[in-house]
């Protein structure tokens, strides 16, 4: 688990997945990318739910043609600013993207994927 001003980035495998409320005091966001392999166009999603499991907001968004795993680093970035556009900073944020979850956790702050770049700009 990565603590980033107070975000926790997790990831979480499909297939043993079962939701589980975060701490006390947090906030859980859970993300998801995805692309049609018959056009490549794409999309993502989160939602956002309290420590009770409550439902807070959620978000859906048409990306156009893109890879994997960019929709997967649009889908933390827009979750990402969902919270914080609700004044939620202590996020644990889930996505089944591990390779997305390690470039926000290993690239550093130069790094050429301006996705990224905007995940931690966020982060800050």
């Amino acid at each position: 688990m990565l603590s980033i001003a107070s975000v926790a980035i997790v990831p979480v495998s499909q297939a043993s997945y079962v939701w589980q409320k975060p701490v006390p005091g947090r906030w859980k966001l859970n993300v998801d990318g995805a692309v049609s392999s018959l056009c490549a166009e794409a999309g993502c999603g989160g939602v956002l739910r309290d420590d009770s499991g409550q439902w807070l907001a959620g978000f859906l968004k048409k990306l156009g043609i893109c890879d994997a795993l960019n929709s997967e680093l649009w889908a933390m970035a827009e979750g990402l600013s969902l919270a914080w556009d609700l004044g939620i900073r202590k996020v644990m944020l889930e996505s089944d993207a591990a390779s997305a979850v390690d470039l926000i956790k290993r690239s550093p702050s130069h790094s050429g994927n301006l996705l990224v770049l905007k995940i931690k700009d966020i982060l800050r």
